[in-house]
């Protein structure tokens, strides 16, 4: 009878969800730089730093800090695939091109993810120095207005030192410096031209230069 069949329950549990998994969080920074190579000392070189979340997850607090050009800056939160754009100069002084090596420029970012854990990255740009040749004027002006108030030579920098001889156009010496630091301003002499001799020197290599250069007041 049916009163007799055996009774067999089966407990169906539900089903869990899959657990979701970790959401990644990361985070990139490039460089890049306006110009591939400089060779005057007060050059600029313009950096442009994109900062970026490329992970899944809100990142916080994010430091940016670019030594070099002295930046150091903070970003509130960025959400995924979100960026910000930053922009800094570095001046090139004359130990750069002194030492004729490239100048590398590191910036670095850090930030945390919803856990309180740190991404972070870096990149790192190279901008070479090429010490361009001297360069000399045909004229100064010392009337001093402060401009072009003395015998400028560009580029000598490059060198570990010059020497520097002035001759009027007798044949008479009239200014001598073993390390010349483009200061002679023509003192107390009339107007007219001059004739210059220059031994530049790099290292143990001398290079000879000489020319002649109009002094008008």
């Amino acid at each position: 009878t049916p009163e007799d069949e055996a009774r067999v329950e089966v407990s169906v549990k539900p089903k869990q969800p899959e657990p979701e998994p970790d959401k990644k969080s990361s985070i990139e920074v490039v460089k890049t730089a306006n110009v591939a190579q400089v060779g005057r000392v007060g050059d600029q070189i313009g950096y442009t730093i994109v900062v970026r979340n490329t992970g899944e997850t809100i990142l916080t607090d994010i430091q940016v800090v670019d030594p070099l050009t002295d930046l150091n800056t903070r970003i509130a939160s960025r959400n995924p695939g979100e960026s910000s754009t930053l922009t800094t100069i570095y001046t090139i002084k004359p130990t750069d091109i002194a030492s004729g090596n490239s100048v590398f420029n590191k910036v670095t970012v850090q930030g945390l993810d919803p856990q309180g854990k740190s991404v972070q990255d870096e990149d790192t740009v190279e901008v070479k120095v090429v010490p361009l040749p001297i360069k000399l004027p045909n004229a100064f002006t010392p009337n001093g207005d402060g401009i072009n108030d003395t015998f400028k030579i560009e580029g000598l920098e490059f060198y570990d030192r010059a020497e520097l001889i002035i001759i009027n156009r007798w044949g008479n010496e009239v200014y001598r410096s073993d390390n010349y630091n483009n200061d002679w301003a023509g003192l107390n002499l009339h107007d007219g031209t001059y004739y210059y001799m220059i031994k530049a020197y790099k290292g143990n290599v001398v290079t000879p230069i000489s020319g002649w250069v109009v002094l008008k007041r």
